[in-house]
């Protein structure tokens, strides 16, 4: 039965080349799209799974006031000594810090808790 399956189809590739050229091209198109697809959310979700505890890695952000707009601008650079704050204050949640290199006061506020 299924070598009757194959033949019909076969025939029916031969018989129709571009029709068939053309779902079989998008069909590798498409399945390949998704395997890459795969890998790269597999990739982004196995980020820094090679550290112990992977799963306490969390950035630190500054959140500020711009005097210019009144907006409040958002990045992932912190002032140098934030570091000795943050092991200081909150050494039991923070064993390493990786800091930036920039150079200027900070203050470390939360909820209404200025630090």
């Amino acid at each position: 039965m299924i070598e009757n399956y194959l033949k019909v189809a076969i025939r029916n590739l031969v018989k129709n080349k571009v029709y068939s050229f053309i779902n079989v091209g998008g069909l590798a198109v498409g399945m390949t799209v998704a395997m890459l697809i795969g890998l790269w959310i597999y990739d982004e979700i196995s980020f820094n799974k090679y550290h112990n505890h992977y799963d306490a890695i969390g950035p630190v952000m500054d959140a500020s006031t711009v005097a210019e707009t009144g907006g409040i601008a958002v990045n992932g650079e912190m002032p140098f000594p934030m570091a000795a704050t943050l092991r200081n204050q909150y050494g039991h949640l923070f064993k390493h810090v990786m800091m930036a290199t920039n150079v200027f006061d900070c203050t470390l506020k939360t909820n209404n808790n200025i630090f």
